[in-house]
């Protein structure tokens, strides 16, 4: 549940948040910033770490432990896959994201309403969309394991 959450955030970060900031500039988009994002963050650092420890929780059940017995079948080779695209994903939210926010602004942002074209709150788009991409790899990945073609 937590992973579908986690799914329908950055969902709602790509179609409705991100766009909607797209649409101000200055000091709207710095309000808007700094409204939003920590709390979006807040709640991405909950589901994800909810999802990862959920997901090897119920690995290792499944497994009784024995993890040498994934690459031995279909099932288990998709739920590496899929696990090892959650573990990169947040481990770069938690390692990476915060640094990244900070360079745009979040929190405390520099930019003047003067300096739209300059406005680094637009490189925000890409991260959002790579999530997005790898998270559905992800899900894909798992229903697959679970339920085949």
């Amino acid at each position: 549940m937590s992973a579908t959450a986690w799914f329908g955030e950055v969902l709602v970060l790509n179609v409705i948040l991100i766009p909607a900031m797209s649409q101000m500039a200055g000091t709207a988009r710095r309000e808007y910033m700094n409204a939003v994002f920590p709390r979006v963050f807040r709640l991405a650092s909950i589901l994800s770490g909810t999802a990862v420890i959920a997901g090897l929780s119920l690995l290792l059940i499944m497994t009784e432990g024995d993890l040498t017995i994934l690459p031995e079948s279909r099932w288990g080779i998709f739920i590496m896959t899929g696990g090892g695209l959650a573990l990169l994903i947040a481990s770069f939210h938690f390692f990476m994201e915060q640094k990244l926010a900070a360079k745009i602004g979040v929190g405390d942002c520099e930019v003047s309403p003067d300096d739209e074209e300059d406005d680094p709150h637009g490189k925000l788009n890409i991260v959002p969309r790579v999530a997005l991409l790898i998270l559905t790899g992800i899900f894909l990945s798992m229903m697959y394991a679970v339920r085949g073609l």
